[in-house]
């Protein structure tokens, strides 16, 4: 690679960075604001697979640094739902950078949806290092984390990242949208988050 061509590479580097910390500043804004207080929401119909991948795209060259290969698996039937867009881009970029810091190189991130039974659910699966059964009760208060606390079959602890306040938060928009949201993980094997939206809440294309 040439001078040039380096020079090139850095300033793209660069107005990548600026775009992205200036999306980190608008997700943190948003976030805080809905914990002091929760803001009017701009409700419209919302396609859930293009707000799963405006939080990846956010979090791509994290994913590529790491080799983290990601799966998308939505259904191309799903409907949309009432919902608001950049909300939901939070949801899943909060769900996304847990299930990025618990998973090693070489990883693997799943994010789907289909409509099952009823509901519209949506997955984020990851094969990262999980977290402990006594915790799974506990992820979704305010302030509780399973940072560093996560343990390999030796007992030895492993470097964990799903943050309460997050997950508390995430919940809490969930819900002002008709969801819910459940989680399903093993140590060693990684973790799943499944969010459920009943067919009250979808709405036509």
């Amino acid at each position: 690679m040439d001078r040039l061509q380096l020079e090139e590479e850095i300033f793209k580097t660069l107005d990548i960075l600026e775009e992205n910390v200036s999306r980190a500043d608008a997700v943190i804004e948003r976030l805080s604001s809905f914990a002091k207080k929760p803001r009017e929401l701009k409700i419209e119909a919302v396609d859930l697979k293009k707000a799963a991948e405006m939080a990846l795209s956010f979090l791509e060259a994290e994913l590529n640094y790491y080799n983290i290969k990601v799966e998308k698996a939505f259904a191309e039937d799903l409907p949309l739902i009432r919902a608001d867009l950049h909300i939901l881009e939070d949801v899943f970029l909060n769900l996304l950078v847990n299930a990025r810091q618990a998973v090693e190189q070489n990883g693997k991130i799943t994010v789907g949806g289909r409509v099952q039974d009823g509901e519209l659910e949506v997955v984020v699966q990851d094969t990262g290092v999980g977290i402990p059964k006594e915790n799974l009760d506990k992820i979704f208060d305010p302030f509780f984390t399973t940072k560093f606390v996560s343990q390999d079959s030796e007992h030895r602890p492993m470097k964990g990242s799903h943050l309460g306040l997050g997950l508390f938060i995430v919940r809490e928009f969930i819900q002002r949208f008709g969801g819910r949201i459940a989680v399903h993980s093993e140590i060693g094997k990684g973790t799943t988050f499944c969010i459920f939206f009943p067919s009250s809440v979808w709405m036509k294309p």
